[in-house]
């Protein structure tokens, strides 16, 4: 978009709800109750294990559960997408209605972007991290620090 390239974005989705719904931004406060000996220590770590239960965006705004639903009220996002939890199949489903979606385009020249392999939960979570990353890098006015296909760009283009 930026480029002045149609684009669909794809978010990554949101985790899912820990336990009795316990999120990590309620770590801080139990920490303090820990220290101050009004809980015990088991509970903080039981707590650390669980609160992130999966992967995917932390499900409070103000984090990149934002930068998902301003791109879907953007119109960057298809409706719906933004938040979905990471682990079922829906981010799936809307990855290929967004591919379909962009054949509408009619461009002898789309890239689909990242190219990742799902090999294991710990690449589908790094390649989410690097894309939240980028999209707050380009909506925070920064270059991106990975920019995608420029070497099948320059040498479709010089073929």
């Amino acid at each position: 978009m930026r480029c002045g390239l149609p684009a669909i974005l794809v978010p990554g989705g949101t985790q899912l709800n820990a336990p009795d719904y316990f999120t990590s931004n309620k770590l801080w406060p139990l920490g303090m109750h820990v220290s101050r000996g009004e809980k015990p220590h088991e509970e903080l770590v039981e707590r650390q294990k669980n609160a992130c239960p999966t992967c995917g965006a932390c499900q409070l705004m103000g984090s990149a559960s934002t930068g998902q639903v301003l791109a879907e009220a953007l119109g960057l996002a298809l409706p719906g997408s933004a938040l979905i939890p990471a682990p079922l199949t829906m981010p799936l489903r809307y990855a290929r209605a967004a591919g379909k979606q962009i054949l509408h385009f009619q461009l002898d020249n789309v890239s689909v972007t990242p190219h990742a392999a799902y090999d294991s939960e710990e690449s589908i979570r790094l390649v989410r991290t690097i894309a939240a990353n980028e999209v707050v890098r380009v909506l925070t006015g920064q270059r991106p620090r990975s920019p995608v296909n420029v070497v099948e760009r320059a040498e479709r283009d010089s073929a």
